[in-house]
């Protein structure tokens, strides 16, 4: 409690921290994803091993190939209907893998946010007042 008191936080403040944390994680997948779907780091990563890698893209192909069959929920939501559903959900996977790398970083800059964000947005408070019910 006195941890939150000295940043200035109070138990009225929680369910919004949670609420704006829980929205740039949104916010974060969402950009990973498109990002993942847009420039196909998978696919850049193997087309520059060359020859080398024509075992490794036919594998990718076949994997494609066998996702496309389990990407049926896709095709039930508008946003997604119009993509290609192997290459979405290969993003998918490349995005959970991207944000499970940047995670060390991800998670502490998120709680920062966080209550950042909550303290600017919080109404000034008359010099002198305590909000008595909640401490």
């Amino acid at each position: 409690r006195q941890y939150f008191d000295e940043r200035g936080l109070t138990p009225m403040d929680i369910p919004k921290a949670i609420a704006v944390h829980e929205a740039l994680g949104i916010g974060l997948l969402a950009g990973v994803w498109a990002g993942c779907y847009r420039y196909q780091p998978t696919q850049r990563g193997l087309a520059s091993f060359g020859s080398a890698s024509a075992p490794m893209l036919e594998a990718m192909g076949k994997a494609t190939r066998t996702i496309e069959r389990w990407g049926s929920w896709t095709r039930r939501l508008p946003v997604l209907r119009n993509a290609e559903q192997g290459r979405l959900l290969i993003s998918l996977a490349e995005s959970t893998v991207a944000r499970k790398l940047a995670m060390p970083a991800t998670v502490p800059l998120k709680l920062w946010l966080s209550w950042n964000i909550v303290l600017l947005s919080r109404r000034p408070r008359p010099e002198g007042s305590r909000d008595d019910a909640v401490r």
